[in-house]
């Protein structure tokens, strides 16, 4: 396969992926939730961490591991 069409497949792919994540986040609010979450943490941005753990009710399953996050000290 010619790199440019192997290029041309890769930003199809790209683009196709980020097409799947934004419909599932904006179809699942906890998942957007948790997303934000580890953008913070990512971005090393530890009050908005805290800020986007207090920022959604969390279902059982998922609200001890924000618990976890939030009790480590930075």
């Amino acid at each position: 396969m010619p790199v440019a069409v192997s290029v041309m497949m890769a930003e199809l792919d790209e683009k196709l992926l980020l097409q799947f994540e934004t419909q599932e986040l904006e179809a699942n609010p906890e998942l957007a939730a948790i997303w934000a979450v580890g953008q913070r943490i990512w971005q090393r941005d530890f009050p908005a961490i805290y800020t986007a753990i207090a920022a959604y009710q969390w279902s059982e399953s998922i609200l001890p591991v924000m618990e976890t996050l939030r009790a480590r000290p930075p």
